[in-house]
């Protein structure tokens, strides 16, 4: 079952700016609202959609949505790295950031099964909180660079 956890826009000087969209693909919903709270407390803006696994998540983006960044976790347990390598061979999902946290224990076999994934964004899972907002702060500051620099020039 897909379902929206939380949803907000940005306004900036009184314009509704496009909102972020987080995808959150994990099998704790607590962890999932964990990850919901720091986004929100990272002041970050964004439609936060979570989903227990990487095959409710591939139903989501089959609805033809595509979310800015996917927030895949690992728990020793490296299928969610299927889901990535179908995100690879699809042209329209390609260019979609993934950030894969791990809580697992196999940290050196993950993160190479994960950086020869071709995901380039692998983290251990946080203990505390405030450590996971900073995390989520630096994923919507990344979410922003990657729009900006898809943004076409203004002429003058």
């Amino acid at each position: 079952m897909v379902r929206t956890d939380s949803a907000s826009s940005i306004v900036v000087s009184g314009t509704c700016v496009v909102q972020r969209t987080v995808l959150m693909i994990d099998g704790s919903e607590t962890d999932r609202r964990l990850m919901r709270s720091a986004f929100d407390e990272a002041g970050s803006g964004c439609q936060f959609v979570g989903v227990t696994n990487w095959r409710e998540a591939l139903r989501y983006l089959n609805t033809g949505l595509s979310p800015d960044l996917i927030v895949l976790t690992l728990d020793d347990d490296l299928s969610g790295l299927e889901f990535v390598r179908i995100l690879q061979a699809e042209p329209e999902w390609r260019s979609i950031p993934v950030s894969v946290f791990s809580g697992g224990s196999g940290y050196r076999e993950e993160k190479d099964a994960v950086h020869a994934s071709g995901v380039s964004d692998y983290r251990t899972k946080p203990i505390d909180f405030d450590a996971l907002v900073a995390v989520a702060s630096d994923l919507r500051e990344s979410i922003d660079e990657r729009r900006a620099s898809r943004k076409p020039a203004v002429r003058q």
